[in-house]
């Protein structure tokens, strides 16, 4: 199982502008590009979520990153 943590930052919000808005974290780890089951913890809560890590591909990013959807 892999963890990481990090500040919510702002990213394009095209996933917001789509309907689906997104949590972006900035990455400081090397973690396998792919979509991931997840969970995010907030304010003392647990949410179930979606994970993407990597580029962006499809919006022509090579950023390597990770965008949450709760």
């Amino acid at each position: 199982m892999t963890h990481f943590r990090g500040k919510v930052r702002k990213g394009q919000q095209r996933g917001k502008r789509m309907g689906f808005p997104t949590a972006n974290i900035a990455l400081h780890t090397l973690i396998p590009e792919g979509i991931y089951l997840s969970s995010v913890f907030l304010k003392g809560k647990r949410y179930c979520a979606l994970t993407f890590i990597g580029k962006a591909e499809t919006f022509k990013n090579a950023i390597y990153q990770s965008e949450t959807f709760l």
